[in-house]
């Protein structure tokens, strides 16, 4: 064969996706900024499925309180994958479901853990309380970004999953913005994980943070 006829084969240079969402359907800043005051609390995830594709989750929301006292000792397993499932349902698929169990008893993270690694339950349980490090090398030195890596935590976490956690308590500017998604991709790639979940938790800016993030990345 020709050596002069050979030509050099093109690898196409690895992607990773990002989603992005907000941390809790109980949200100051989606309760203040974004849902319809008349529409029902059951409604919520279904309402907000329309504009988003992830969300970090936890027993509030699914008791609808914010007094969990009383609701995390009498919240078995079995409730939460029931609410876990109508979440499913409201939301259909092509949505990333991520729920903290840190609030829940250690007999119930350890039964939902044993769930999820014996079922497909299409929902990543995290304790961010025991499985969140921070990444100073990644992130942008004006964040203050928490991550869960894949096979870091005892919840059964699927391979190759990457959950980021921005928990700055304050509008991120554009430029911060952008430099966290192309760092955090750049992580993601390099270290093969086949998607990110940037998650806003900021109790009053997470929508227009979540909001200007999907803006910046459909221009880069």
């Amino acid at each position: 064969m020709n050596s002069d006829h050979m030509q050099p084969t093109e690898v196409e240079p690895a992607y990773c996706q990002i989603n992005f969402g907000i941390d809790c359907l109980h949200n100051p800043s989606l309760i203040e900024q974004y849902f319809p005051e008349d529409l029902p609390e059951d409604w919520r995830v279904a309402y907000y499925s329309n504009d988003f594709h992830l969300l970090l989750t936890s027993p509030q929301d699914l008791t609808h309180s914010l007094s969990l006292d009383q609701a995390v000792e009498t919240m078995a397993p079995d409730d939460i994958l029931e609410g876990v499932a109508q979440f499913r349902e409201d939301i259909g698929d092509g949505f990333s479901l991520w729920f903290d169990v840190s609030k829940l008893t250690n007999d119930t993270q350890y039964a939902l853990c044993n769930i999820q690694k014996k079922t497909s339950c299409s929902c990543h349980f995290v304790n961010l309380e025991c499985s969140l490090s921070q990444m100073d090398e990644v992130c942008p030195a004006e964040l203050e970004c928490l991550f869960v890596t894949s096979g870091g935590n005892d919840l059964g976490l699927q391979d190759k999953e990457l959950l980021c956690v921005v928990k700055n308590e304050k509008k991120i500017k554009p430029v911060e913005l952008k430099k966290l998604i192309e760092q955090v991709r750049s992580y993601a790639t390099s270290s093969q994980y086949k998607s990110v979940s940037l998650i806003f938790s900021s109790a009053h800016d997470a929508l227009d943070n979540c909001r200007n993030a999907l803006l910046l990345e459909s221009m880069m």
